[in-house]
């Protein structure tokens, strides 16, 4: 045993203490090192691993939308993988000290300085890596405009995030905890100048387990599987959007203080009502459902807004227009529903056509 050998070397630091003593702490701290070694670098390969690839993934969404709250999700995202990459990175300082470095007593010291350090990390996971993720998430979800996506995916990513930190929990009790305890104890026998207490002390060391990731795994592909279905389910609920015709009554938006003004016959007018619905309750009803998309859907979906909201359309409507600058009404009867409208509208959006 190479690393035996060079921690043997090393006993002169050590004053005081037999050596039947000192071999039974060196083999029971090279073979804890070694088991934490083998899971730190397991687990850390595959968090960075993981991180790296969504940086990827989540740059590519900040090229690929243009909806100003999905990239700002995805860059938190992208952030909290840099974030959660350093942290990892950052504890691991001191793992890879050599044996013959330190004497026995040192080298358990810093050995259990080592777990104590990972202790805090999993006990603080949800403010320094499932806090940042979930931020990013949201943010990106509401710039996908569906009050149901968000609240679903919200509930799902918080089940999910409380099942990780639990299980985090677990593993400071369960591994770490125990490993915190028997270098303590390993330490309290070096110092006790009593030799048969200590090599009592040493016999009740616990011994550590190796971290068994089948249960993680096996929850993380069942919440996979529930927010897939739940997804799935959303999807279901938002079903009907695909079948309602794009038209609209008019050629052209634009926003007055939250207020929609619409162009009809090359002339601009407030929007007051259609079909006696207020102008007022349709954009209320367009910033609940649909949050930070409420001005497009008002534009580009006008006849799934109102028929969502109890009020469906026939193929013309009565138009209840304020002129601008002044208190005077139009009322405009029989406005033709039109696709031409709807596709004027969507290309001004879209940056075909110049905005009016």
């Amino acid at each position: 045993m190479d690393d035996f050998d060079l921690l043997r070397e090393s006993w002169d630091d050590t004053e005081g203490v037999d050596s039947a003593l000192l071999d039974s702490v060196a083999e029971r701290v090279l073979k804890c090192h070694r088991k934490l070694k083998s899971t730190l670098d397991g687990r850390d390969a595959r968090e960075v691993g993981v991180c790296v690839f969504l940086i990827f993934v989540f740059g590519f969404y900040v090229w690929l939308f243009n909806q100003f709250y999905i990239r700002v999700g995805s860059l938190i995202v992208v952030a909290a993988c840099v974030e959660v990459s350093a942290v990892l990175l950052w504890a691991r300082r001191g793992l890879r000290v050599a044996p013959d470095e330190l004497s026995v007593r040192d080298f358990t010291e810093h050995q259990r300085t080592l777990v104590r350090r990972q202790i805090r990390l999993l006990r603080n996971i949800a403010w320094w890596y499932l806090l940042p993720f979930f931020i990013g998430l949201m943010v990106m979800t509401y710039g996908f405009g569906n009050l149901l996506l968000l609240i679903g995916f919200g509930i799902a990513t918080l089940v999910m995030y409380w099942v990780i930190w639990r299980m985090n929990q677990r593993a400071i009790a369960d591994e770490l905890g125990p490993l915190d305890e028997a270098y303590t104890m390993m330490l309290e026998a070096i110092d006790n100048p009593d030799r048969d207490m200590a090599q009592e002390t040493l016999q009740t060391v616990p011994e550590m387990k190796r971290a068994n990731y089948r249960s993680f795994m096996i929850q993380i592909i069942c919440l996979t599987f529930f927010i897939v279905i739940l997804s799935g389910f959303l999807t279901w609920l938002d079903r009907e959007a695909v079948d309602y015709p794009k038209l609209a009554p008019f050629t052209g938006v634009r926003w007055q203080d939250e207020r929609p003004q619409i162009e009809i016959d090359d002339r601009w007018y407030e929007l007051v009502a259609i079909d006696g619905v207020k102008a007022s309750e349709i954009v209320e009803y367009c910033e609940w459902r649909y949050l930070g998309l409420s001005h497009k859907r008002f534009e580009e979906d006008l006849v799934e807004v109102l028929t969502r909201m109890g009020h469906p359309l026939g193929e013309t409507s009565e138009l209840t227009l304020k002129v601008p600058s002044s208190d005077s009404t139009v009322v405009l009867d029989d406005v033709p529903w039109t696709a031409e409208n709807r596709t004027a509208i969507k290309q001004q959006n879209d940056g075909v056509l110049p905005p009016k």
